[in-house]
């Protein structure tokens, strides 16, 4: 088995409702049994980041370039979240890099709406 399918059997086992004790307890004395010791803080390691993908793939995103811009584009940003499809609240992150408004990102899909893409696509729109 490679770390990979060790981690998607541990995160199965935790969605299945284990408590974590007895699945890292288990999953100990399998790498053990199959002589796959080696393996343990890659697949550690790995379910933790794995855990954080899923998470942050069901969670819509939002990212402000300032917090004043969740208030002055609230009805924008409801109607963007409402487009992606996403009913529960976002997690809120500021990114100064997008100079003005928001990009919404909710299930692989994102709706950009900063004003750092609008100046790119003007000057792109300009010089050629």
């Amino acid at each position: 088995m490679r770390a990979r399918d060790y981690i998607e059997a541990a995160y199965q086992a935790l969605q299945d409702g284990k408590d974590i004790s007895e699945v890292l307890t288990g999953l100990y004395a399998t790498l053990e049994n199959r002589g796959h010791q080696k393996l343990k803080a890659q697949i550690l390691s790995g379910l933790l980041t794995y855990i954080e993908e899923k998470e942050r793939s069901t969670a819509p995103e939002l990212r402000l370039a300032k917090e004043e811009d969740a208030k002055k584009l609230s009805v924008s940003i409801k109607e963007a979240l409402k487009e992606l499809g996403a009913e529960e609240e976002p997690r809120v992150s500021i990114d100064a890099k997008h100079i003005g408004g928001y990009t919404a990102t909710y299930n692989g899909k994102r709706i950009d709406r900063s004003y750092k893409s609008a100046l790119l696509q003007l000057y792109k729109n300009i010089t050629s």
